[in-house]
């Protein structure tokens, strides 16, 4: 897929920065992704239940509040089987067990389109993933 062309992958970025959210969403709609944001899960569940077309979470483990990433993508996929997830944490390194794709902070904007494409491949035509660095 070309910079700019549509996909019809629907995103949820989640981050409490707000930088974050904003760098994140505009890196995935670059790409033709439609995004949806949220600075916290509780926000990130009623989106959810709002658009249920949403095939991505994006989701930054540390948040405030009373869930955070893991607690948002349990509950999510709870609400809505087969939903992929990526995390993203500045404090952790692969030290945990989970169902998803940890994207470790700081990343660039290549790092995030190569995990979209790694967790779910089918937005890029063969041969045209974007390669990890």
């Amino acid at each position: 897929m070309g910079q700019g062309e549509p996909s019809d992958l629907e995103i949820l970025v989640v981050d409490d920065d707000p930088d974050v959210l904003e760098i994140a969403s505009a890196s995935l709609a670059a790409e033709g992704y439609r995004i949806y944001q949220a600075r916290n899960a509780s926000d990130a569940l009623k989106i959810l239940d709002e658009h249920r077309t949403i095939a991505l979470l994006f989701t930054d483990i540390v948040m405030p509040g009373s869930l955070d990433g893991f607690d948002l993508a349990e509950r999510a996929k709870a609400r809505r089987p087969g939903l992929r997830v990526i995390y993203t944490s500045g404090y952790l390194k692969e030290e945990g067990v989970w169902d998803g794709l940890l994207l470790t902070k700081p990343w660039s904007a290549e790092d995030l389109k190569s995990a979209v494409a790694d967790t779910w491949p089918t937005t890029y035509p063969r041969g045209n993933r974007p390669r990890r660095h």
